[in-house]
């Protein structure tokens, strides 16, 4: 039990690491693009990495203080309307936002991934559940970025 206890603070430690330079990743993407949407987007990546850093923390201190997992109630990704609705072309750094996109996608996959062997090596349910909601956060992420990357990838096949 000490030994998995552990391995779970060690992974913990690096899911706080990992989402510490993910927020500094989407904050410093967002300098390097013009559209509003893609600002926004990655605005609200920045605050979903530092809402986990966060709630990470506090299941850390709470594992080391009282060696019991917190709530996690999780949090929305919303975009304004106006925002999703914006037909603003790219601009004339397509590649580089590609490019973004590309880590970006990578990096939420890797996340998901990691919250998901977390959750399976955990048999107490706050803690399963806790990292099964960050797991499917992550997704919905990866989902969003796959999308933009598909959406930008592909428009001029269709001529939209």
């Amino acid at each position: 039990m000490a030994d998995e206890m552990l391995d779970i603070m060690q992974a913990i430690d690096l899911a706080l690491k990992e989402e510490l330079e993910a927020a500094k990743f989407y904050a410093a993407a967002k300098g390097k693009v013009k559209n509003e949407r893609a600002i926004a987007m990655l605005d609200q990546l920045v605050k979903f990495e530092q809402f986990h850093y966060k709630k990470i923390l506090d299941l850390k201190i709470s594992l080391e203080k009282d060696g019991k997992y917190i709530v996690y109630e999780g949090m929305d990704f919303v975009l304004p309307d106006s925002v999703i609705k914006s037909s603003e072309k790219i601009g004339e750094n397509k590649d580089e936002i590609l490019d973004i996109l590309s880590i970006a996608i990578k990096n939420e996959e890797n996340a998901k991934q990691r919250y998901l062997d977390l959750a399976s090596r955990t048999e107490i349910p706050q803690g399963k559940d806790m990292f099964s909601k960050l797991a499917q956060e992550e997704e919905v992420h990866w989902r969003l970025l796959s999308d933009e990357y598909y959406h930008i990838t592909n428009k001029g096949l269709w001529g939209i």
